[in-house]
């Protein structure tokens, strides 16, 4: 294994991104669009870290055509898991009609993601960009959750999306806490709370469309 910390825990966060994909077909959220939304999210990062996991393991001398491939499929769900921001926060934000109609707008981004990744127009800078984007709707979705209908659980949202931003500043910086830890690793380990903190903020989020209901009906289980 060529880089065994980044490896193992990209792998990490593939298994957890499994989990809580999982776990988003069970749990109780206003709106079914934010549970489509948040499975896509969970599975496309696993798909992602997964093979990221891979990439840096095992294929780090391998072939191009080999690496460009499974580049390719990164980007590809790196994307994917923008849009699933994006369908969340649609569905929060905005009524039914405006939120489909939204999704339409997303749709058609990522097929132009993904004809820049065909391109290979692949740079860590389109990720940014698309990742970016689709932060900053949810981010303002879990606000938005919060001064409108006082959830607490919606500041775990919150506080996901400002650990994601420390996890990316972290890994620009190249700080390493150790020659066999280094600033990718720290940076899925602070990736891995965001999304445990994420997902359980999720629920709290509601819907313009869907009535208010009881706490019992939010929780994560």
């Amino acid at each position: 294994m060529t880089e065994p910390d980044i490896a193992l825990t990209d792998f990490a966060l593939a298994v957890e991104c499994c989990v809580l994909a999982f776990r988003f077909s069970r749990v109780r959220v206003p709106d079914p669009h934010q549970r489509q939304g948040a499975r896509l999210l969970f599975a496309a990062a696993a798909v992602a870290t997964l093979c990221g996991g891979v990439y840096h393991g095992f294929l780090l001398d391998a072939a191009p055509r080999v690496q460009n491939a499974l580049w390719l499929v990164i980007f590809a769900a790196a994307g994917a898991a923008s849009f699933g921001c994006w369908v969340i926060a649609a569905a929060a934000l905005l009524p039914a009609r405006a939120a489909r109609a939204a999704n339409l707008v997303g749709v058609l981004l990522f097929l132009v993601y993904l004809v820049s990744a065909l391109a290979r127009i692949q740079s860590f800078a389109s990720v940014l960009v698309a990742t970016s984007v689709a932060a900053g709707l949810l981010l303002a979705a879990f606000v938005t959750a919060y001064l409108r209908r006082r959830r607490p659980r919606a500041l775990l949202g919150v506080a996901a999306l400002l650990l994601v931003l420390c996890g990316s500043l972290i890994q620009r910086s190249g700080f390493d806490l150790h020659p066999r830890f280094t600033h990718n690793a720290l940076y899925h380990v602070v990736l891995g709370v965001a999304l445990l903190l994420l997902a359980a903020g999720v629920p709290a989020l509601g819907a313009p469309n869907v009535p208010e209901r009881v706490d019992r009906d939010e929780r994560f289980s």
